[in-house]
């Protein structure tokens, strides 16, 4: 992986680090529903809608920028995408692209991780609309790390093919908080319960991750 994508400070603890270090302490909603040496799936705290998953690195890293080009993390996404798909139907992916601990743009989460969100609207449309000072710009997701060049970002795509996948860029000029779950809150008339912080809405996070953890250990099964 790139070092720019890495995290090096180790001064306060990562709670994904926690998780991945011992899943099998994990339970509920931080039990990983699909994991491998690399990479976990977890459903996400504050799911607005069933099935609201988190892609992530095993390791630490800050962004998922130099995964996107790592065939393995791929054929991880992708068995993860299935699982989503068939459960709930066609899935979205976005990234809040934060490039240092701390940063309001990762959201309160300073370990890397892409979402997976099944949605039956045009997330990008939805984003791109939402706030016109943003400037947005068509890219493959293989293509992030070369153009925020170090900057932080906003990654959306409604259609997910893998490493194939293209979708909308924004580079920000200043840290952005919890962008896309805004958008989404709103979209979905929702907007006052879009802080996972405030709103951690438990009920949709814990049968989402009961529903995946049974269809993961089935397809693995097979």
């Amino acid at each position: 992986m790139s070092e720019t994508a890495k995290h090096s400070d180790s001064a306060s603890p990562c709670r994904f680090c926690q998780i991945f270090s011992d899943d099998k302490a994990a339970q509920g909603i931080d039990h990983p529903w699909l994991a491998d040496r690399q990479y976990a799936a977890i459903v996400s705290v504050g799911a607005l809608v069933p099935g609201w998953s988190l892609i992530s690195p095993i390791e630490h890293a800050t962004n998922m920028s130099s995964y996107f080009n790592d065939d393995v993390f791929w054929l991880f996404a992708s068995k993860a995408e299935k699982i989503l798909r068939n459960r709930y139907g066609k899935v979205c992916v976005f990234e809040h692209g934060a490039q240092y601990t701390g940063s309001q743009t990762g959201c309160g989460t300073d370990h890397a991780h892409l979402h997976m969100v099944p949605l039956g609207f045009s997330l990008s449309q939805e984003a791109i609309r939402f706030d016109p000072a943003l400037i947005w710009k068509r890219c493959p997701i293989s293509e992030i790390a070369i153009n925020a060049n170090g900057r932080e970002y906003l990654f959306v795509a409604d259609d997910f093919r893998g490493q194939e996948t293209i979708g909308f860029l924004s580079v920000l000029e200043a840290p952005i908080s919890q962008y896309f779950r805004r958008v989404i809150a709103t979209r979905n008339g929702m907007s006052d319960f879009y802080n996972y912080r405030h709103f951690p809405m438990l009920e949709i996070s814990e049968s989402s991750a009961a529903q995946l953890h049974t269809d993961a250990t089935s397809t693995l099964a097979t």
